[in-house]
């Protein structure tokens, strides 16, 4: 077994023409980069963030062997996962403070926001369950649709 900790995200998985060429077609698709730039705009940290769980669940895809497209298909589920946090309310969003429980019933909202925003995207519209599932839980106590995988 290769050992993890001493590989890099910057594998040979980036030379790979397809992947170059899917992900090259990814930063210039209109609809994802004007969400992506609402995201900076409003949250520069999330989407900090974002990216670094598109390039991670990528690399940890090419270390499990996945097919090149579905690398591709592993990073934007990360780099859209948070993106329906642009329907948070700033106010709750950037909270200096412990959330209240109604607020945090708020922010358990975002899946389904990024579920809604990547829907609208006819190239990724089939990526909206993973986005849409990225908190649930195999006990049951994730979240937003409370999912029991046992």
């Amino acid at each position: 077994m290769q050992n993890l900790s001493k590989a890099r995200p910057e594998s040979s998985l980036l030379m790979s023409f397809s992947v170059r060429e899917q992900m090259s077609s990814i930063r210039s698709h209109p609809q994802i980069d004007a969400a992506l730039e609402r995201l900076w705009l409003k949250d520069p940290l999330t989407y900090e963030h974002c990216h670094r769980v598109g390039e991670l669940t990528q690399w940890l895809g090419h270390q499990l062997g996945l097919s090149p497209k579905e690398c591709v298909e592993l990073y934007l589920c990360g780099l859209l996962h948070d993106i329906g946090k642009l329907h948070t309310p700033n106010e709750i969003l950037f909270k200096p403070s412990a959330l209240s429980p109604e607020e945090f019933k708020i922010i358990k909202e975002h899946p389904i926001h990024s579920e809604n925003i990547i829907s609208q995207i006819d190239d990724i519209a089939y990526l909206v369950d993973p986005v849409r599932q990225h908190h649930e839980r195999m006990d049951g106590r994730g979240y937003p649709d409370s999912k029991n995988g046992r």
